[in-house]
């Protein structure tokens, strides 16, 4: 990441070819290896996603329960933190 921001900053005629090719590849693999680590990302969200709709769906007198619980809670929280 240096050489490339010492490219950006500095001239680039004092780098060969090679170099540039270099990182460039580097970047590549980079770029190659980020993608599939937001595709896992991506599907595990989905799966999550699906996960609790289905939940919420089967049984939603809970899901209502538990996320009113949640809300109570994290109000009463900020109400307590504002009073200090």
């Amino acid at each position: 990441m240096d050489e490339a921001e010492a490219m950006l900053v500095g001239p680039v005629s004092g780098y060969s070819n090679e170099r540039i090719g270099a990182i460039r590849f580097r970047l590549e693999a980079v770029e190659a290896q980020l993608k599939a680590l937001y595709g896992r990302a991506r599907r595990h969200v989905v799966e999550g996603m699906n996960f609790a709709d289905e939940a919420i769906c089967a049984h939603p007198y809970r899901a209502a329960a538990i996320a009113l619980g949640v809300g109570v809670l994290i109000g009463a929280c900020v109400v307590h933190r504002s009073r200090d």
